[in-house]
């Protein structure tokens, strides 16, 4: 069986890496600026397309806007959190990486630009470039001069336009460099006269109504606008609408792109025909090329001019819509409805049974996982991999990303069945999360990537495999799944907590019961240890001793040598207590030089048994002693059924009155 190719494509909103199925032992992989725009949605089509008919592998990394320089700051506090998700493209899992730097580029700072230029570089990786030009990489790009060209002659020759505005993209993005030249060759060609003050910079994004208001103010009798996207358009268009200015009537209009939205504008946007899909597809064979060559040229995809109503061509030809006869209004809200109901039917399903099946949540165990992943087949998810961080991980902006060693594969679901990843397989390296065996090996697959993680704390990833062309979808139901995991590992937090709690009170508890000296039970320890002793029910019916003892000498031994060494003569005797009598006893201090111990006894371990072990344990220490004194102990004891009803106060009375007689009895003999 041959290795597939794998394709890295790297998108700041959406990153893809696929892996190719050809005969060639190389990946591929592909950076790219985000689905939630046309063009980068119908580039990742085209490349999720490629690879499916080369039997290529895809895996999907979504990103988002590198520092990001023009949209609302509060709603992108942690984009920064997508960021880290380029860390996992290595060498072990992608064999050429496609950039769409015509994304990433025009929405990154230059710096920013030079950073990923130089990590791409410090990692070996082979790097094609889409849409744009980076550093000394090979690209595939648009031929952003013949249909542009076509078109902003289109507007002077056949409608008279003379005083033309423009709406350029980034300054410092490729195709909005050449686009730019383009305007100012085709003014010159055409003897009209540039006008730097007819030229604002937006962001190739609908948000760019502030430049097509200030190209109004300063000349408000434009004749055109050309935009170097469809996007900007159709915020301009939201400018005319608010102006009362009727397109391809009071103004006309030229585009770039021929994204999905442009036909659907009203009136529908002259523009420059560029297929993205073509440019995703193409990219894909440069890939292929790569691979079996190890060399590759740059490409260009051809454009070409688009008429329809926006240019004040009235005699476009274009197929008839079920809208045709709604008025502007009805149109507008019957594509928005159409819109959302494909966007987010399922999407809203299953954030809805998420959030049902949180209530369930049973502690942080890995069962409750299984809640979170067991609908995604639901949304067009065929399998997925959940990988998680040992613990939530915090990553602030600004600062550096450090790999974990290890993640944890928690869950593997295939459709509607979901298996908990038993805990001795769970530990993958980092290095080969996207490269491990629990992956399909006798077919292609489209994984997307996902981050987990709710404002600073990251969770994991996950990894999801998709069947169609459209992968934007997946990252909007990853909020509702980080919510879920943010639930879990607060429940783990807690039941750590509650463990360590717990352990704490039952070393407070055992150290209350203790003598703080020998170590043995304490008055209170020994009185609850006995009494639980007592009524164990193996031991009701069995003959039982209670011994009572005292430390020979210990008054004379503190004295003569100090409380120190009578200190470690009582220390001593408890051990040899606790050595004969423990193990199967309970052995306490009541204070002073005093001990008292109850234990079962039996035909081999009977009262002689004890005494005899006792005496030699005490006889052992002293022989060993390099003390100028001899430990001794007088042990007093009586026997006792073990019954229900057996009280240990007065079971301990009739042990102490045999040690009083034993000492009594010794004292008699000496003074004799």
């Amino acid at each position: 069986m041959h290795k597939r190719l794998t394709i890295g494509y790297f998108v700041d909103r959406v990153i893809e890496n696929a892996n190719e199925r050809i005969k060639y032992d190389d990946d591929m992989g592909y950076y790219v600026d985000g689905l939630a725009n046309d063009f980068a949605q119908n580039v990742s089509k085209g490349i999720v397309a490629a690879a499916k008919d080369n039997d290529a592998n895809l895996i999907v990394f979504p990103g988002r806007y590198f520092q990001p320089i023009y949209v609302d700051v509060k709603r992108l506090n942690y984009e920064y959190q997508y960021d880290h998700i380029f860390q996992y493209a290595n060498e072990n899992n992608i064999d050429v990486l496609l950039v769409l730097m015509g994304c990433v580029g025009d929405l990154k700072q230059q710096g920013e630009k030079m950073r990923l230029v130089a990590e791409l570089k410090k990692r070996g990786l082979p790097v094609i470039t889409i849409a744009a030009k980076l550093d000394e990489y090979k690209s595939i790009m648009y031929d952003n001069v013949s249909g542009f060209a076509d078109g902003i002659k289109h507007l002077i020759n056949e409608h008279g336009a003379k005083r033309i505005g423009y709406v350029s993209g980034n300054k410092e993005n490729e195709d909005s460099i050449i686009r730019l030249n383009t305007y100012k060759k085709v003014l010159d060609e055409c003897s009209i006269e540039y006008n730097d003050d007819f030229v604002k910079y937006g962001n190739f994004t609908e948000f760019c109504e502030e430049q097509v208001d200030e190209l109004l103010d300063i000349e408000p009798k434009l004749d055109a606008i050309v935009f170097a996207n469809d996007q900007m358009a159709l915020g301009g268009y939201s400018v005319f609408k608010r102006r009362g200015i009727v397109p391809g009537k009071d103004i006309l209009v030229l585009g770039f792109d021929n994204a999905d939205i442009a036909q659907e504008m009203v009136p529908s946007l002259t523009t420059v025909s560029a297929d993205p899909r073509k440019l995703g597809i193409e990219a894909v064979k440069m890939c292929i090329e790569y691979a079996k060559n190890k060399t590759i040229e740059d490409k260009l995809v051809p454009t070409e001019l688009l008429i329809r109503e926006s240019c004040g061509c009235d005699k476009c030809k274009r197929a008839k819509k079920a809208t045709d006869n709604l008025d502007d209004e009805e149109v507008s809200i019957i594509s928005a409805s159409s819109i959302l109901a494909t966007r987010y039917a399922n999407e809203v399903s299953i954030r809805s049974a998420i959030e049902r099946d949180m209530m369930l949540f049973d502690g942080g165990s890995d069962i409750n996982l299984v809640q979170i992943v067991n609908r995604l087949g639901y949304v067009g998810i065929k399998s997925s991999y959940l990988f998680l961080n040992e613990h939530a991980k915090v990553y602030r902006a600004g600062e550096p990303w450090v790999k974990p060693r290890a993640m944890f594969l928690k869950t593997i679901q295939n459709g509607d069945n979901v298996d908990v990843v038993p805990p001795n397989k769970q530990r993958i390296a980092f290095a080969d999360v996207l490269d491990s065996d629990f992956y399909p090996q006798d077919r292609r697959y489209t994984h997307i990537v996902m981050p987990m993680f709710m404002q600073e704390e990251q969770y994991g990833i996950l990894v999801g495999e998709v069947d169609g062309e459209d992968v934007g979808f997946v990252p909007s139901i990853s909020y509702q799944m980080s919510l879920a995991l943010k639930f879990v590992f607060m429940l783990k937090k807690q039941e750590e907590i509650s463990r360590k709690l717990h352990e704490s009170n039952l070393v407070l508890e055992s150290v209350s019961k203790r003598d703080d000296l020998t170590g043995v039970y304490n008055r209170r320890g020994f009185v609850v240890a006995a009494e639980a002793l007592l009524k164990v029910a193996n031991n009701h019916g069995k003959q039982m001793a209670a011994y009572y003892a005292d430390v020979d000498y210990l008054k004379t031994i503190n004295v003569q040598y100090g409380h120190e060494e009578g200190d470690h003569a009582l220390d001593m005797s408890a051990k040899v207590l606790s050595r004969v009598l423990g193990h199967e006893g309970v052995v306490g201090r009541l204070g002073g030089n005093a001990f008292v111990a109850i234990v079962p006894l039996s035909e081999e371990k009977n009262l002689e048994y004890y005494a005899n072990e006792i005496d030699k344990q005490i006889d052992n220490s002293n022989k060993h002693s390099e003390r100028p004194y001899h430990i001794g102990v007088t042990l007093g004891f009586t026997t006792f059924e073990c019954k229900e009803d057996v009280n240990l106060i007065d079971i301990l009375s009739m042990a102490e009155d045999s040690l009083y007689q034993l000492k009594y009895d010794k004292a008699r003999s000496i003074l004799m």
